[in-house]
This record gives C-alpha cells, sequence and structure tokens, in this order.
C-alpha cells in the first residue's frame, strides 16, 4: 500500500461541523426550499456572523437572500390578510343576497297589491 492510501484509511473524515458556516448555510437553504422561510433566515444570519471579512461576496449574497426571504414572508401575510378579508366580505355579501331572498316574496306581494289598488 501506499502511504497516501494508508493515510486516507487512517484519518477519519472531517465531517462538517454543524454549526460552521458552511453547514449553516446548507441548512438554511434546505428549510428555504421546504419552506421554512424565518428558520432559514435565522441560519443565514448566524453564518454571516462566522464569516472572515474576506467573504464579502458570500456574505452579500446572504444579505441579498435574506431581503428577498423577508419580502417573501411581508408578500405572503399580506395575502394572507386579504384571503381573510376576502372570505368575511364573500360570507357578508352571501348573508346580504340571502336576506334580499327572503324579503323578495314580500316585495312582490306589496308591488302586486299595489297594482291593483290603481
Amino acid at each position: 500500500m501506499s502511504s497516501s492510501h494508508s493515510t486516507e484509511h487512517d484519518t477519519p473524515m472531517m465531517k462538517p461541523d454543524s454549526s460552521s458556516p458552511v453547514s449553516l448555510v446548507e441548512r438554511g437553504l434546505r428549510c428555504i426550499e421546504q419552506g421554512h422561510y424565518a428558520e432559514g433566515a435565522d441560519l443565514f444570519k448566524l453564518a454571516r456572523e462566522q464569516l472572515f471579512t474576506g467573504q464579502g461576496q458570500l456574505t452579500a449574497a446572504l444579505n441579498t437572500l435574506n431581503r428577498a426571504t423577508m419580502s417573501y414572508l411581508d408578500a405572503q401575510r399580506t395575502l394572507l390578510e386579504a384571503s381573510k378579508h376576502l372570505a368575511e366580505s364573500d360570507v357578508e355579501q352571501q348573508a346580504q343576497i340571502a336576506a334580499l331572498k327572503k324579503l323578495l316574496p314580500t316585495l312582490v306581494e306589496d308591488v302586486d297589491g299595489a297594482s291593483y289598488t290603481r
């Protein structure tokens, strides 16, 4: 066996630390892809805090993705509020339609009665 081959077997594979910037970014991406946006943003924040000053491009990319994620979450909240308002408005409209339909026979009787008395 060559010495390089022997070294490969003697040295255990280094697993990235679960709190290393690389691991945090990978976990953050998985969270974002699975729809866990707030958790992903938190992991990106932790990763940014651990980056070295020479990693400006990665820092900028994380900041940009974080802004996009926050914008998405804000839009999602706005959509949820609009959906709730739409549902409430629909219920109110249906109630008013039902009330008008209930009054319609009375209106027809009143109109018919008024036309006979002329």
